[in-house]
């Protein structure tokens, strides 16, 4: 019977409208939102960036030397930037930015090449300017100073490349499998998308979940139903199904990410894509990346294969139960909302955990069976965990799993004794003793 309640709820929520749209045009969504955002963000700094190339940059040189050296460092970043240099006291100067006849001041103060520690350079500008055009002018500022400083130490030409030049920096894991390179931060990130990735999975379909169960109680079906599937059969049946469902609309939507890819190279031009890859460009722009990317951990991806569906499976018993328990969806959203209190102190922890993989917290939450979907393949990123820890909190979060899903039928069932209104805490504890 749990094979036909499986069927039946899953044939049910595909064959929906909103389950096809969604599919097809939550993908095409996203895309235009990132393209519609990244193009409004990209004319907005081009403008920005053009009209202080247009009305220029006023500089106060207090040194008398770095106007030049500003002028080159600007020639040879490409930046065309119109340079004023003015003169006289720093209010003067100031009152021009005030009424908008100068974008921006630049206040390079005496003693700036020779003094350590120099006075801090001052940037006046009217109106607040974006990151990017903050960075820019920064990147400028400081190299043309740096190589003042550098100059006056009459540096040959060896010691001066030697001072420029870039060096690498690798930690790398020595193990029994061979040597792993990797940042920590880099590491991280990936470990904190997997959490989030888990979080979101589960929180958001276990909604439907809660949904659906609160349905079935306000139409009363579920009596009838129950009476020949067993409310055990029924509430599970509904959870593989909801899972099902969010297997296939994930599935469609990397499909559909695949076919966009595709496409995309072959609008570019198959033969100068198929001429980029072969002529190794893809490594070529990994090594040109300001971090260095970590070796692939299958046995990470396995991990999250399986802790991806035990998290879910977790969270959407304890949202059915809530749905159960509640007759007012208002009321089941507030209890979700602090239910789901472990998941988000899980998102907390996988973007500390860098600091300290192997602390009692992130331990913890390892374990936690509430928290190990997402902490677990985060921390196996970032630390070295024997075999027996990773196969103990597996074993936690299946029998939490098990756990859950047979409480949750237990309220389930109990819930539909009572019309009308929310179990109380009292009825909750009869109803899952109850034989």
């Amino acid at each position: 019977m749990l094979g036909v309640v499986f069927v039946n709820e899953y044939v049910r929520r595909v064959k929906t409208k909103t389950f096809v749209l969604t599919t097809l045009l939550v993908p095409l969504a996203v895309v235009g939102i990132i393209g519609l955002v990244g193009g409004l963000i990209s004319h907005s700094v081009e403008s920005e960036s053009e009209r202080i190339r247009q009305d220029g940059i006023a500089v106060l040189d207090e040194t008398g030397q770095a106007m030049s050296a500003l002028r080159e460092a600007a020639a040879a970043d490409g930046e065309e930037y119109r340079l004023v240099e003015v003169f006289g006291p720093v209010e003067r100067a100031k009152q021009a930015v005030l009424e908008g006849r100068q974008q921006a001041l630049v206040v390079l103060p005496r003693g700036l090449v020779e003094e350590s520690p120099a006075a801090p350079i001052a940037v006046y500008v009217k109106t607040k300017q974006s990151v990017l055009t903050e960075r820019a002018w920064r990147s400028l500022i400081l190299g043309a100073v740096r190589e003042m400083r550098l100059a006056r130490h009459e540096l040959p030409p060896e010691a001066l490349a030697t001072l420029r030049e870039r060096l690498a920096f690798d930690v790398i894991e020595v193990s029994e499998e061979g040597d792993r390179s990797g940042s920590i931060e880099t590491s991280g990130a990936i470990g904190t998308a997997i959490a989030m990735a888990i979080f979101l999975f589960a929180t958001i379909y276990g909604g439907s979940v809660m949904q659906a169960v609160m349905e079935e109680k306000s139409s009363r079906m579920a009596e009838i139903i129950v009476a020949s599937v067993g409310a055990f059969e029924l509430l599970l049946g509904k959870i593989l199904a909801v899972s099902a469902m969010a297997a296939t609309q994930v599935g469609a939507w990397l499909l559909l990410l695949l076919v966009g890819g595709v496409a995309l190279g072959v609008a570019v031009g198959f033969s100068g894509f198929e001429g980029a890859v072969g002529t190794g460009a893809g490594e070529q722009a990994a090594d040109q990346l300001p971090f260095d990317l970590p070796a692939v951990r299958w046995d990470v991806a396995l991990l999250v294969v399986l802790m991806l569906p035990l998290g879910y499976l977790i969270n959407a018993s304890l949202f059915a139960a809530l749905g159960a328990m509640h007759e007012n969806p208002w009321e089941a959203q507030m209890s979700v909302t602090v239910a789901m209190l472990p998941m988000l102190l899980a998102i907390i922890v996988a973007q500390t955990m860098v600091f300290a993989p192997n602390g009692p917290l992130v331990a913890f939450g390892s374990f936690f069976p509430f928290t190990a979907p997402a902490i677990l393949p985060a921390r196996m990123l970032l630390a070295d965990m024997p075999v027996w820890q990773v196969a103990l909190s597996v074993a936690l979060t299946v029998a939490t799993t098990v756990g859950m899903v047979w409480l949750c039928g237990r309220i389930f069932r109990g819930s539909l004794l009572i019309y009308g209104k929310k179990l109380t805490w009292r009825e909750l504890r009869q109803v899952i003793v109850a034989d």
